[in-house]
This record gives C-alpha cells, structure tokens and sequence, in this order.
C-alpha cells in the first residue's frame, strides 16, 4: 500500500522534526537560565527569547518576562507579563490554579514596570498621519497615549505633504503631551524667492562717470593747446608760407585739435551713459566713494588717470 506508506513516512519525518524543534528549544531554554544566574542578561534573554519562539510554553514566556525585567527592559517586560497574564485567564480552572504563585508575580511586575515607564501623547495630528517613535511605525489607536522607556525619543510625523521630526525627553512615571508645530509643505517651502529687482553696481556708475568727466577734462585741455598753438601760426606764418616754428605749430595743433575733439565725444559718451545707469537704478551708490580724476596732456597726446576706491 504505497499510499499508506507515503503518510507514515511522513508523519515520522513531521515528528521527527517536532521532537528536532522541542530539544532545541529546550537546549536554548537551558543556556539561558544558566546565564541569568550568572549575571549574564544580555546571553540570557536573546536565548530564552529563542526557545519561546520554537517551542512556546508559558513557563518559558514567563522566564523571559523575568529576564527582561532584569535586563532593565521595562516595557518590553511589562508586555511580556501582560501575555502571560492573558494566557492564564484563558486556561481552565485546573491549569489555572497551577499558575497561581506566577500570576502573582506577573500582576505585581507588571504594575511596578508600568510605572518605571513614561507616557506621551499627541496632539494636532491629523487622522491619517504616519507617525514613528524611534524608527518603529505606531498604530492609529496608540496615539491616545504612548509607552516609553525613560529618557530620549524621536517622533516622525508624516501629515499634509509635510514631515517634521520631534525630539522629547521623558522620565519615569511622567507624562508629556507633544504638539507638532505648523507645518508647511517641505521642498517647496524650502525655495529661496527669487527677487525681481534689479541688481545694483556701483562700480560701472563710477567707471562711466569717470571716463566722462576724464573725456571733458581731457577735450578742453586739447582744446586750450590747440588755441595756443593758432596764435603761434598766425604769428609765424603769411598767407602759405611758415617758418619751421609755424610748421611745427600746424602740426601740433591739428593734433591738439583732434584730441580735443576725441576727449569731448568721450567724455558726453561717459556722461551720458552713467545718467543711463542712475536713472534705471541697475548701478547707484550707496555709499560714498572717492573718486581721483587726473588728465595727462603731453604736446602731442593726450589723456586720463582715474582712480579710487570702489
């Protein structure tokens, strides 16, 4: 009967696991008891925790409440004798009476580790807000209020588009009350605005004022030499002919005479464009400036030096 066989083959291999699973969960249940006497929490209870999970029993889940009151682990204490509580009221009167001395324990643990613990409670959140305390994702119903072990926590709250993160401190037995405060919508409101207004620089206002001012020094020096320079030609000089000092007085003025003429459109061209800038705002001072204007004017050239502090 191959059928018959196939399922007695596999109920010897299901049991054969069963019984695989019970020793290990008895060998790690061991281990650990034999670290909690020893002082050794931190080996103890991730053992202890390890064989509740292979092999759940309630004098196993009972152990591990006791190691992790131990541990300093109020809160998860505290839930764990809060299961093994509710696992004993659903037992019948017999087994009941068994857990009696451990009932005991339980219910006085259990009230002394709540109030070793702190509350929060929200306000201002909306419904359908995402909030985390300490990265672990909290159920709408816990909201009312909030078991914390003593000390630091951090809130996220996701609401509106928004997320804003929220740092509190609580201690044993005290109770805080956390308001989120407004909120806005982060990257857009993150943006800088953008200013429409021009730019303003000083310094092209200067320059241009400068070389206009230069510009008009610079054509009425060349225009002072190239008077001087026609007296000295009528003196010299009948009808065509000049002796060499006329000769010399033609040329000099004629280049005096175009310097002059250069110096004027340049200075107008100056004048003109840094009134172009004070009148359209892009470039006015704000603050004073000294500005050294100085024409340099040689018998046959001429022109400027400006400088100062811009």
């Amino acid at each position: 009967m191959p059928g018959l066989a196939r399922l007695l083959l596999v109920g010897l291999f299901s049991s054969t696991l069963v019984q695989a699973q019970e020793n290990n969960a008895e060998l790690s249940f061991n281990r650990g008891v034999e670290a909690m006497e020893a002082g050794r929490l931190e080996e103890a209870c991730p053992a202890i925790a390890e064989s509740q999970r292979l092999d759940p029993r309630l004098g196993t889940l009972f152990t591990l409440a006791e190691c992790e009151g131990k541990r300093g682990k109020s809160l998860l204490a505290l839930r764990l004798y809060q299961d093994f509580l509710r696992q004993v009221e659903a037992l019948p009167d017999a087994q009941k009476t068994r857990q009696a001395a451990r009932k005991k324990i339980s219910e006085e643990a259990a009230a002394r580790h709540l109030a070793a613990l702190g509350r929060l409670s929200l306000a201002g959140v909306a419904a359908d807000a995402e909030v985390t305390l300490d990265g672990q994702p909290l159920a709408v119903t816990s909201w009312q209020e909030i078991l914390v072990e003593p000390g630091s926590h951090r809130l996220l709250i996701r609401q509106n588009g928004s997320e804003q993160t929220v740092e509190v401190s609580v201690q044993a037995g005290e109770s805080r009350k956390v308001t989120p405060g407004p909120t806005t919508a982060a990257p857009a409101s993150a943006e800088l605005p953008t200013s429409t207004a021009p730019r303003r620089s000083p310094t092209l206002f200067y320059a241009a004022a400068g070389v206009g001012v230069a510009g008009l020094l610079v054509g009425a020096i060349g225009g002072g030499l190239a008077l001087a320079s026609k007296s000295t030609v009528s003196e010299e000089c009948a009808g065509q002919l000049c002796s060499r000092r006329g000769l010399d007085a033609v040329e000099r003025g004629r280049t005096q005479a175009n310097i002059s003429t250069a110096g004027f459109v340049l200075g107008v061209l100056g004048a003109g464009t840094a009134a172009g800038l004070w009148g359209s705002g892009l470039s006015k001072p704000t603050t004073a400036r000294r500005l050294r204007v100085a024409p340099v004017v040689a018998a046959d050239q001429a022109g400027w030096m400006v400088g100062g502090q811009w």
